[in-house]
């Protein structure tokens, strides 16, 4: 699995769409949210338990 999903995520082209999991791996794009939204799909489709959680600050690039 850890080889399928680095293979295909390999392939992920960032867009400033949000998809939902069936889009985001049909077209192998879309942007952070549809990224985590794929990632929870897949962790799900193989029975690991998923967990959420609010996080109360705006996220912060930095270099």
């Amino acid at each position: 699995m850890a080889e399928y999903l680095g293979d295909f995520l390999s392939g992920f082209t960032y867009r400033g769409d949000t998809y939902n999991a069936d889009l985001a791996a049909i077209k192998q794009a879309g942007n952070c949210l549809s990224l985590a939204i794929l990632t929870k799909a897949y962790a799900s489709l193989v029975g690991l338990k998923v967990e959420h959680r609010k996080v109360n600050s705006e996220p912060v690039y930095s270099r």
